[in-house]
């Protein structure tokens, strides 16, 4: 029987090992804060030790991240994202490093490489259909005959990682390790994950969308700060002439106060908590969630996806409750027509039958959205497939929400 060890098992330790000589090396000079697990290896993310020196220092701290490699031999390949090795304008980030590992116990060999190493030596991955596009292939031959990345001296090389980190700025650092962590709190408070007749959008990710806007410009600012602070130290009147000039230069182009969010998404969102609040508290939630299901079932009944809409097809759909919501005294009724009705100008419209009847009309083939062609030209594209079966019953459900509230 064999003695070799199954592939697994090799991956196994070989990464084991791998993450524990990489802490071993940082842990003389840096606090190791966290280990993030990547589809291409383990990542981690240090910072400076403190000291009685640095302790009170007006900059931050700068967090450095290390991914952690073993080759096993010269035939050994491994990929890098390029994410961890550029920024979006495709700077080379100062703040990523691998430590490349190769051999056992006394025959172990340590290797560093930066980030420009890589995108200098590396081959980048183009090929869409490859699993590995988008990454930067290094190969065992590149970091382990090439004896300028061997590590012979430990000081010299914490050295550089501790410079490089110097040199970062505040809000470069931080969106990258952002992307690894999640800083963002990206939950949003009930009711607003629920459907509630919800016609404005996905409240969770439009407000993502502004966080992730209020973020960049907090670390942007926090770059000024810290340049204003170099500045009320400076004696030097040219050297403080200069700083003046770059952050006249930063803070015109580079800070984006984000205000320019959709001023309807916090008016919806208050409308919407009002309509939450009124129906939990006359105990109609439930009934208005259950009978919502039932008109979008008997919408989705339609095949909307799979059917041709004529351009004058129009849909008349009578729905009829009581005040209480009572299920079983609920009705909805669907007919497809094409002959129009006298408002042809509306895609949709509502005639109030009684207190708790009405007639819906609507003509999907009128549901478009403008679409750019070239420079300044739009052409108009019908909307098809469940955005128009939504669309309908949270118009209708709506109208029974107004209907509710009006009689209260």
């Amino acid at each position: 029987m064999g003695t070799e060890k199954p592939v697994w098992l090799k991956i196994m330790e070989n990464g084991s090992i791998g993450e524990a000589t990489a802490r071993e090396f940082l842990i003389d000079r840096f606090w190791i804060l966290e280990r993030s697990v990547d589809i291409h290896g383990a990542d981690l993310i240090f910072q400076r030790r403190l000291t009685s020196k640095n302790i009170l220092d007006v900059e931050p701290p700068r967090f450095g991240v290390v991914q952690v490699k073993f080759f096993q031999d010269e035939d050994t390949t491994q990929y890098i994202a390029k994410e961890y090795l550029t920024d979006s304008d495709g700077n080379a980030r100062k703040e990523f490093f691998v430590l490349a590992i190769n051999g056992y116990e006394d025959n172990k060999t340590l290797h560093f490489l930066t980030s420009t190493d890589i995108l200098k030596e590396g081959v980048l991955i183009e090929e869409e259909s490859s699993r590995y596009f988008g990454t930067y292939r290094i190969s065992g031959i590149m970091v382990l005959r090439e004896k300028k990345y061997l590590v012979t001296h430990k000081r010299t090389v914490l050295d550089k990682i501790e410079n490089s980190l110097r040199l970062i700025s505040f809000s470069s650092n931080r969106r990258f390790l952002t992307n690894l962590l999640g800083e963002i709190n990206s939950e949003i408070e009930a009711p607003y994950n629920l459907d509630i007749a919800n016609d404005y959008g996905d409240f969770r990710e439009i407000q993502n969308e502004f966080k992730k806007k209020t973020q960049t410009a907090v670390y942007r600012l926090k770059d000024t700060i810290d340049s204003l602070n170099t500045i009320l130290a400076e004696v030097d009147p040219l050297k403080i002439e200069e700083m003046i000039d770059d952050l006249d230069y930063f803070s015109g182009r580079e800070i984006a106060i984000p205000y320019d969010v959709d001023k309807n998404f916090f008016e919806d969102a208050r409308y919407y908590k009002e309509k939450h609040d009124f129906l939990t508290e006359k105990i109609l939630l439930q009934k208005f969630l259950k009978l919502q299901d039932e008109l979008l079932k008997k919408v989705r009944e339609l095949d909307y996806p799979n059917t041709k809409i004529l351009e004058n097809e129009e849909l008349l759909i009578k729905i009829k409750f009581e005040k209480d919501l009572d299920f079983d005294k609920c009705s909805v009724k669907i007919n497809r027509k094409i002959a129009l009705s006298a408002r042809k100008s509306a895609y949709g419209f509502a005639e109030e039958i009684g207190p708790f009847e009405f007639s819906y009309y609507y003509v999907p083939g009128r549901v478009s959205y403008p679409e750019l062609k070239e420079k300044g030209k739009f052409t108009w594209k019908n909307i098809k497939g469940d955005f128009i079966s939504k669309k309908i019953s949270h118009e209708i459900m709506n109208k029974v929400y107004e209907a509710l509230y009006s009689i209260d």
